[in-house]
């Protein structure tokens, strides 16, 4: 299950075999705003006509990503360990899938980056399923690379949701611990989900 379905499986477990809005209009303009915000605060070049045409993007759609970039800033401490987007990941024995957006790993203390690049506000962060689970996915990625042996060497997780149309961001502080609780959760969801 990816981890951006957790949100509407959360709510309705049968919603997981619907197939509904992917490769949308929708989802073709976040993917691009991802592409762009990405290689903005990873100070990588990119170039917004290039993205024009990957995603036949109008006018209309390209101002609407660059106001959207306008509104991100983002300070990575020197020496963290950057987990972007283009990468999939896999989780919860196999359950569980996903690309985080940006998760930033330094001085023992984790950040989950979801960027939402639409006009709609969107659930806070510590109930957050899909960023929730992008958290998990990371901290089995840093114990599968030798980062860490095990979770407890994690201080402290950090959600933040950022939604640069809004020129608003969601934080939220949690304990290891507290991670580990949110982990049962989402095994249910997956869980009751797939009978």
């Amino acid at each position: 299950m990816r981890c951006s379905a957790l949100p509407i499986i959360a709510k309705c477990r049968g919603s997981y075999h619907l197939s509904e809005g992917y490769g949308t209009h929708m989802s073709r303009v976040g993917t691009a705003f991802h592409m762009a915000a990405r290689a903005k605060v990873l100070n990588q070049d990119f170039d917004i006509e290039s993205i024009r045409t990957q995603f036949n993007l109008n006018d209309d759609e390209i101002k609407d990503i660059n106001y959207g970039l306008y509104n991100i800033t983002l300070n990575i401490p020197v020496g963290a360990m950057i987990i972007a987007d283009n990468l999939e990941l896999a989780g919860l024995d196999g359950d569980l899938t996903g690309t985080p957006d940006l998760g930033i790993f330094h001085n023992n203390t984790l950040t989950v980056i979801d960027w939402k690049s639409g006009w709609g506000d969107v659930e806070d962060p510590e109930t957050n399923p899909q960023l929730i689970g992008y958290a998990l996915l990371i901290m089995e990625f840093l114990i599968a690379q030798k980062v860490i042996k095990i979770w407890e060497e994690v201080g402290q997780v950090n959600l933040v949701i950022v939604q640069p149309k809004l020129n608003q961001t969601k934080k939220h502080a949690m304990a290891i611990s507290d991670l580990r609780d949110r982990e049962k959760d989402i095994r249910k969801i997956i869980s009751e989900a797939k009978t």
